[in-house]
């Protein structure tokens, strides 16, 4: 029978093991601690989604309600629609303006 899943641990990732003979490539190892970092934070934040611990203790690295707000249920649906449209407006205008900069700076070239 097959384990549920939430219940299960997560193994850990050896980058070393997944890598090419450090002989052969990235002779100081920047980019293999750089990678082992990267997954094992995800690793752990993974862990703690499946494991959560007592209530009111978050620990290290946990969620900590950085990007919950309060005032989306107290703002009135047309206006976030019309604050959310705006956003996606002046970000394309921003991306737009972007080519059109490297573009004049391949011609100047």
């Amino acid at each position: 029978m097959e384990a549920d899943s939430s219940t299960v641990s997560v193994q850990p990732i050896v980058v070393a093991e997944l890598l090419e003979p450090v002989g052969k490539s990235n002779t100081d190892g920047s980019m293999t601690q750089f990678v082992q970092g990267f997954i094992t934070k995800i690793m752990q934040d993974i862990d703690v989604v499946f494991n959560p611990s007592t209530p009111g203790k978050p620990p290290l690295g946990a969620h900590d309600g950085a990007f919950e707000t309060t005032t989306v249920e107290t703002t009135n649906p047309t206006d976030l629609l019309d604050s959310t449209d705006k956003d996606m407006l002046d970000a394309k205008y921003w991306e737009i303006s972007m080519y059109k900069t490297a573009l004049e700076g391949r011609k100047g070239t």
